[in-house]
């Protein structure tokens, strides 16, 4: 396989690679691809109708599980990265399967991989509607929490995200890092660079969002773009964690007035972090989108 460095000009491939198959992978779309490339070393491939890509983390090569086009059989384009990696010399490493492209598999070649489920990864899916309206006893909280803000602030605004929204944008990350002391956090940096690359290519990716000003000043934003037919996906959201219910109004703004047309929305992993977990919890997901890892069986 030829493998080379992902670049913006890519686009119209992956979009039409993506686009032949229903993903629910948050991880699935060209702007995660393009916008982390540079903290995973991502490089991508086309071969026999697939589309390939592989990473480097933490001194580990692996590949994402194979693009393959609709009369591909998804099995063997996972064998040929098996190849692939054998001609490299390299362990065999897969991530990002889902159950459906793991039983394919295993039917396929029973008994020739080991899989392992990777919860700390699973996205969090929910219906659009519920996060519109926070309607019924079990958003009871989350409503206090927005009318607590409209009660303290009326001197609050909407508007949707654009590109001249950058400097504002970056101006609440760097808020946000001051508030939770992540100088040094590798990555938090990786985050940092992955959002300016947004910011940067905001309509080349096609992104939409929405940022809160209070008083003139830029204090949420959220951003994100149409992961399949029916779901959106939030890639980044932050907010000035020293005002009340900031982060539950971004939520709501954002699905009515920039997801008002999807039924679902995906907003990414809690990476095992606890805090993060129960937030995402607390929003009532209708499903977890499993991630699933595997690499080839001893023996």
């Amino acid at each position: 396989m030829d493998f080379k460095p992902l670049e913006l000009a890519d686009k119209p491939v992956f979009d039409a690679m993506l686009g032949q198959r229903y993903y629910e992978n948050s991880w699935f779309t060209f702007t995660t691809f393009f916008t982390w490339r540079d903290n995973f070393s991502t490089a991508w491939a086309l071969s026999e109708d697939s589309l390939y890509l592989r990473l480097q983390a933490n001194g580990l090569v692996y590949f994402l599980a194979p693009f393959a086009a609709a009369g591909r059989s998804f099995a063997a384009a996972v064998d040929a990265a098996v190849r692939e990696s054998r001609c490299r010399n390299e362990p065999f490493l897969m991530k990002g399967l889902s159950p459906a492209m793991w039983a394919e598999l295993d039917t396929a070649f029973p008994g020739r991989f080991a899989m392992t489920a990777q919860r700390d990864y699973f996205d969090y899916v929910y219906r659009a509607e519920d996060l519109r309206t926070l309607a019924g006893r079990k958003y009871h909280s989350k409503r206090n929490f927005v009318n607590r803000f409209l009660a303290e602030h009326t001197d609050w605004s909407y508007e949707p995200l654009t590109a001249a929204a950058r400097a504002d944008c970056l101006a609440v990350e760097q808020l946000w890092c001051r508030q939770r002391d992540c100088t040094g956090d590798g990555m938090v940096g990786a985050e940092y660079r992955a959002l300016t690359e947004s910011l940067d290519h905001f309509d080349a990716l096609q992104l939409r969002g929405g940022l809160i000003r209070l008083a003139g000043r830029p204090v949420a934003f959220s951003i994100g773009e149409q992961l399949n037919s029916d779901t959106a996906v939030v890639h980044m959201e932050k907010a000035d964690a020293s005002i009340p219910g900031l982060y539950a109004l971004i939520n709501r703004e954002c699905c009515r007035q920039a997801w008002g047309d999807v039924e679902y929305v995906n907003r990414e992993e809690d990476m095992g972090e606890e805090g993060l977990r129960k937030a995402k919890e607390s929003y009532y997901p209708v499903r977890l989108v499993e991630k699933i890892k595997i690499n080839l069986r001893e023996g």
